[in-house]
């Protein structure tokens, strides 16, 4: 009944700023619906907190600003730190729906310049030393991995439990979008329901002149849209 898509617009050491947007089933928003939001720290302390809000035309959006933001690093650059965020649908004194999302603050970007397979994150560099495919058969372990590699998550879409171990893990993944998976339905909901994690470092598509990439730039403008070419050096 609510589908919620969580972006990290912005993050430094001194303050981050989140966008949740939120759809709604249009029966429950006909119901006078209201929304309710809660973000609470890595500690379990309450960041922000919003209720009674009315979406429009059965969506809503908020923004807030978080300051001195614990980000989430990948293993050996720092801690993987997480905040955990709580919307609430109710109607008539009854709650419909109340989902819970685990989300990390963290930025990965291309680097500047000629630097090599690499990605910068958090404003720092990292290097890209090995890329590891996961198969579906390798989702029951996640594989060990350094902060210096970047599983790449081919031919399906990785499943929530594997995007959640690599979040505390501090490992970083790379989601190739199947070609079965790119009409847009699909690829929304897929958006949906990966943006919070931060190990999700960006979007792959295999072919280099996938028109694809652009629309999937609209739907996440906070993750790097990959063509494999850019990593047949790692």
């Amino acid at each position: 009944m609510v589908s919620a898509r969580p972006l990290v617009r912005y993050v430094d050491e001194a303050q981050a700023v989140v966008e949740v947007r939120v759809r709604l089933d249009p029966l429950e928003a006909g119901r006078d619906a209201k929304l309710g939001i809660e973000l609470q720290g890595p500690e379990g302390e309450v960041i922000e907190r919003a209720s009674g809000l009315q979406p429009l035309e059965h969506a809503w959006m908020a923004r807030f600003e978080i300051g001195e933001p614990r980000r989430w690093w990948p293993a050996g650059m720092g801690e993987q730190s997480l905040y955990e965020l709580t919307i609430e649908l109710v109607a008539d004194g009854t709650t419909l729906d109340r989902r819970t999302t685990i989300l990390g603050l963290t930025s990965v970007r291309r680097p500047r310049g000629e630097t090599g397979p690499a990605l910068l994150v958090n404003g720092r560099e990292r290097p890209i030393e090995r890329l590891i495919p996961v198969e579906p058969n390798d989702e029951t372990r996640l594989l060990a991995a350094s902060g210096d590699a970047l599983l790449v998550v081919r031919d399906h879409y990785g499943p929530d439990v594997l995007f959640d171990a690599a979040d505390r893990a501090g490992v970083m993944l790379l989601q190739a979008i199947p070609e079965r998976g790119r009409k847009a339905g699909p690829a929304l909901a897929q958006v949906d329901r990966l943006a919070a994690h931060p190990s999700l470092a960006g979007w792959l598509i295999e072919e280099p002149e996938e028109p694809f990439a652009d629309r999937l730039h609209r739907l996440d403008p906070t993750r790097v849209v990959f063509r494999e070419p850019e990593l047949e050096g790692a």
